[in-house]
């Protein structure tokens, strides 16, 4: 593909008048990091700069235009996107692509947009048989320049043409821009006479040229062109006026073309006038008139005109083309014709398809390509049916056991069983490794289209392990991974030494020793782990209290609560908390550190409790809320009544409030109608009658807010009062002794005194 990258260049170079400007989106990546995309990207567009014709805009340039629009271009795949984005960065032609992992394989895919019409101008994918990120840089330039190839002939396709049309004339051609109309051209010293337009274009043989402009009334121009094949040259001419008059006189005749097809390419002695339906003032004499038009036979006529005369002419052209019908099994074959890739892939037509010898190759992936040498035919529908050869073929493994891994040259593939694996034909090192089995291996052969089965026993590599002993569930380690819980057989154990450590928690010491396990052999292994305790004898002064350890009160081998002075015949080592409890007395706690195989001592002296409540908390109490003071003296019955009590007076004197509101404002009212009433003094009799009764019933109301707040606060004062009359006797006094004294004189005593 490399090699024809000299004539595509060539190609490049006659099709493009000026530098087309291209950009290039980042290639969006699949199972591939955002620096591949973007390394790979850069090599793509650096191949492209070869392309000497093509203006290729820079990355950063385009990334601060994108930027200054704040357009994100990052993820951008449809088409109409790709279209604003290269508008908006002013290019003719936006490159855009993908990368897929596919985990052997990346699959490369490349498109050119135009972008004033929005048309696929090209397309073209590419397989890398790995996943290797150099192989996947190297394979950009390929990409690049497969792309650009079939850019290339899409480019140079005359009007009418199709995808699969090439203009094979070795012709080159020279544009004429000329000053002045009705000028006399001689080419090579023959004359080829009168040309009415301005505009010229000469089909010429690859050389040098001499060309003559002549009219007269002005100097005559001569230059000299080397024209090369299938090269478009451009030249101006500005001719220069003698000051002579000159004398108009007929120098034409009028020439008329029509053609089946129409369309087709009108060339007087080698100059291109345009396509039929032609009508245009031709020099009168002799001349040789061409009609050409792609994918059809020439057809060459002489005429002669006469000074001011008339000649039509209707001229056939003979199709040179035919078509191909491609099918393949399997489908979506990629299809190349004398090595130019077509966009589609079978089943497909290839129509219209110029005359002659075709190299055909398909290609698939995983398949044989497929070559055949095919003559197309005027008119004729060739039909090629192909069957490829598959250049892979299927394994087939199981073993025994199953879920062995396998691996194809050292490469992970699955495990067993493993049911119709395709995979490219050729020599491959098969191997099975399962853990505590023998890795088996061996040569295979893998032949197109055929599948091979292997059904293997694996070599056991192992042993067995017995472990019993005490305490039941104790951990079972082997090389420090966890197997199990004693009592246990621990299987499979590969063939050798092996580290053994069971152990309880930190009331039991670990045992730890080396273990041989033979093949196929069962070690047996008996450990007994020993406790780490001690005994604890706890007594007290008085006796008779109870023990709790850690917060778990002690009872005796029968079940029953412990009393002091009591032996705990076992305690795990370490520090614990002992408290003893008694009626009567303070509780007493203790930390005792117990030391294996050890008997420790615990003697406390209890104190013993009397319990004060003095008048005083009682009485603030209730003054702050009615009936919280009896609470405190355990009198709850009695606070709940001075409670609800208070609470029902309140709201009884709540709601007579708002009844007299009422009450008085009517009386207000009656007593405002009553004021400026005038009329007889029945009426004003009976008036005064209504303000009587409301005044009445006014203070009636009054009268009962004072009954209920005299109830409130009678309620409230023998509330406090009770809380200091009725105050329970027996826990009047509250004294802590912490020892008495007897000398035989006197008794002294230490009292401490604690207020609730």
């Amino acid at each position: 593909m490399k090699n024809s990258l000299l004539i595509v260049l060539l190609l490049v170079g006659s099709l493009l008048s000026a530098a087309d400007r291209i950009a290039i989106l980042d290639f969006q990546g699949e199972d591939v990091s955002t620096g591949e995309s973007k390394t790979f990207t850069d090599r793509v567009r650096n191949a492209l700069v070869g392309y000497s014709q093509f203006e290729v805009m820079e990355r950063e340039k385009f990334e601060a235009i994108m930027a200054e629009q704040k357009i994100q271009i990052s993820g951008i795949c449809a088409e109409d996107c790709i279209v604003e984005v290269g508008q908006i960065a002013g290019v003719q032609y936006m490159v855009s692509g993908n990368i897929r992992n596919l985990g052997n394989t990346i699959y490369l895919a490349a498109r050119i947009i135009d972008v004033e019409t929005s048309k696929l101008m090209a397309s073209q994918d590419l397989t890398v048989p790995t996943n290797d990120i150099n192989a996947l840089l190297d394979a950009a330039p390929d990409l690049a320049d497969a792309i650009m190839q079939q850019f290339v002939e899409k480019k140079g396709l005359t009007a009418g043409g199709s995808m699969t049309i090439v203009d094979d004339s070795e012709f080159g051609k020279l544009k004429l821009s000329v000053s002045e109309s009705g000028i006399q051209l001689v080419i090579d010293g023959r004359s080829r006479g009168t040309i009415s337009p301005k505009e010229i274009t000469i089909q010429l043989a690859p050389g040098q040229h001499d060309i003559q402009i002549l009219k007269d009334g002005f100097e005559s121009s001569t230059i000299r062109v080397a024209i090369q094949a299938k090269v478009t040259m451009t030249r101006e001419i500005t001719l220069k006026s003698t000051g002579e008059e000159t004398e108009q006189i007929v120098d034409w005749g009028f020439l008329t073309i029509t053609s089946i097809p129409d369309q087709a390419m009108v060339i007087i002695d080698e100059i291109e006038y345009g396509q039929t339906f032609f009508q245009d003032k031709i020099a009168p004499g002799k001349h040789t008139v061409k009609l050409s038009k792609p994918l059809h036979y020439a057809v060459v006529k002489e005429i002669e005109l006469e000074p001011g005369g008339m000649l039509p002419l209707d001229l056939n052209l003979k199709p040179n083309y035919g078509s191909i019908s491609i099918s393949s099994d399997p489908v979506g074959a990629r299809i190349m014709l004398n090595e130019r890739l077509e966009i589609e892939s079978t089943p497909f037509i290839v129509s219209p398809l110029q005359s002659g010898q075709y190299s055909l190759t398909l290609t698939a992936q995983d398949y044989r390509d497929y070559t055949q040498s095919v003559t197309i035919s005027d008119g004729v529908e060739t039909k090629i049916d192909a069957k490829l050869i598959p250049a892979f073929g299927w394994l087939n493994v199981s073993s025994t056991p199953s879920e062995g891994l396998i691996l194809l040259d050292g490469r992970e593939i699955g495990s067993t069983p493993l049911r119709d694996y395709r995979i490219p034909s050729g020599d491959y090192v098969l191997s099975i490794k399962k853990k505590f089995y023998k890795e088996y291996q061996q040569m295979l052969t893998i032949e197109d289209g055929k599948a091979q089965t292997h059904d293997l026993a694996l070599i056991a590599d192992f042993g067995r392990l017995s472990v019993q002993g005490y305490p039941k569930d104790a951990r079972i380690s082997l090389d420090g991974v966890f197997r199990g819980k004693v009592p246990s057989l621990i299987e499979p154990i590969t063939v050798g030494s092996h580290t053994v450590k069971i152990e309880a928690g930190k009331h039991y010491k670990p045992h730890e020793q080396e273990i041989f396990i033979g093949l196929n052999e069962i070690a047996g292994l008996q450990v007994d782990l020993k406790e780490l305790s001690g005994s604890l004898i706890a007594s007290s002064n008085p006796p008779g209290a109870s023990i709790i350890v850690d917060g778990k009160i002690t009872k005796t081998t029968g079940g029953a609560l412990a009393a002091t002075p009591y032996t705990i015949p076992k305690l795990w080592t370490g520090k614990h908390e002992v408290a003893f409890k008694m009626n009567g007395y303070a509780p007493s706690t203790h930390t005792v550190n117990i030391v294996g195989d050890k008997r420790e001592v615990l003697q406390v002296d209890l104190h013993k409790l009397i319990y004060l409540k003095p008048r005083g908390q009682a009485i603030w109490r209730s003054a702050l809320l009615p009936g919280l003071g009896q609470i405190y003296e355990e009198r709850a019955t009695w606070g709940t009544v001075y409670m609800l009590t208070q609470f029902s007076l309140i709201y009884m004197l709540i709601d007579q409030r708002s009844e007299y509101e009422t009450l008085n404002q009517d009386y207000l009212d009656k007593r405002s109608v009553y004021t400026d009433f005038q009329g007889p003094q029945e009426q004003i009799s009976a008036l005064w009658n209504d303000v009587e009764t409301a005044y009445d019933l006014s203070e009636a109301n009054y009268k009962k807010q004072q009954i209920t707040i005299g109830l409130m606060a009678g309620a409230y004062l023998w509330n406090i009062a009770d809380a200091w009359l009725f105050m329970p006797k027996m826990t009047e006094v509250e004294w802590l002794t912490t020892g008495i004294n007897v000398d035989g004189h006197s008794v002294s005593a230490h009292v401490g005194i604690t207020l609730p």
